[in-house]
């Protein structure tokens, strides 16, 4: 028998510009940064990491990237700081990687799709 799980992740594929990693609620109030060397892999569907090295939040950019399935994420570094690069050459460079990356997503869809059932 199967039942179709009601925590399936509705995403296929994020974009994040610079970002933070997952956040928790622990007790009433205590809000903790899941951060890889404790939690590992918490999000596994294709991820795309766009940031700056002068970004003041650069740390916490890069936390997140590590809490996603390394064989998933691409990052990109604009060389900038804390914005969203408009420049036409890391625009171009920006939509170069997303078109590679979109198929990743497409190709996990089947995948996750199976991942919904789970047998009883």
């Amino acid at each position: 028998m199967c039942q179709v799980a009601t925590n399936a992740f509705p995403l296929q594929f994020a974009v994040f510009i610079s970002g933070s990693p997952p956040l928790k609620l622990e007790g009433e109030n205590r809000v903790v940064c899941q951060l890889y060397d404790e939690v590992g892999t918490v999000i596994d569907i294709p991820t795309f990491h766009i940031f700056g090295c002068d970004d003041a939040f650069l740390l916490s950019a890069v936390a997140l990237y590590n809490v996603c399935d390394p064989s998933n994420s691409a990052m990109f570094d604009h060389g900038l700081g804390h914005i969203v690069p408009r420049d036409a050459e890391n625009v171009r460079m920006l939509a170069d990687i997303l078109e590679e990356l979109i198929p990743k997503a497409d190709g996990n869809k089947e995948e996750r799709e199976l991942k919904k059932y789970e047998h009883i």
